[in-house]
């Protein structure tokens, strides 16, 4: 996976350790893309401290072959923000490879089979009612 984060308003030392902590949380979400090519997918992600309200926004952006997958968050501990941001969009990776799967018409295949199997000559409809010849 390549990354590119960017930060604005942040101290290069601090900026340090966010990139590690970064590199860190990428690989979480790095492990639920193991069917796209490592080179197909890109993780963006932008740090920047609002001064006025002395908060932090970290917005990141996780682009698939498949889609793009994007969550921005807004606090004023920047370490849980981050954590919380990728958090998200984790989950969404989740989901949205559980969709490409194909697994929300999983149960619903199941059903039709169980019904179908239940209508064949000789069985009881759902009403226990017996076949008509």
């Amino acid at each position: 996976m390549r990354m590119a984060i960017s930060f604005h308003g942040i101290t290069r030392s601090s900026a340090q350790q966010l990139r590690a902590m970064f590199n860190q949380q990428a690989a979480r979400i790095g492990r639920h893309l193991g069917s796209f090519q490592e080179d197909l997918v890109r993780l963006e992600g932008h740090v920047e401290k609002i001064r006025n309200r002395r908060l932090y926004r970290v917005s990141l952006r996780l682009k698939l072959p498949s889609g793009v997958l994007a969550v921005g968050e807004e606090d004023h501990d920047l370490r849980a923000i981050l954590s919380k941001a990728f958090d998200e969009l984790e989950r969404r990776t989740e989901k949205h490879m559980a969709r490409l799967r194909g697994q929300h018409t999983w149960r619903r295949v199941a059903e039709r089979l169980a019904m179908a199997d239940s209508r064949r000559p000789g069985r009881a409809d759902e009403f226990g009612r017996a076949p008509s010849p």
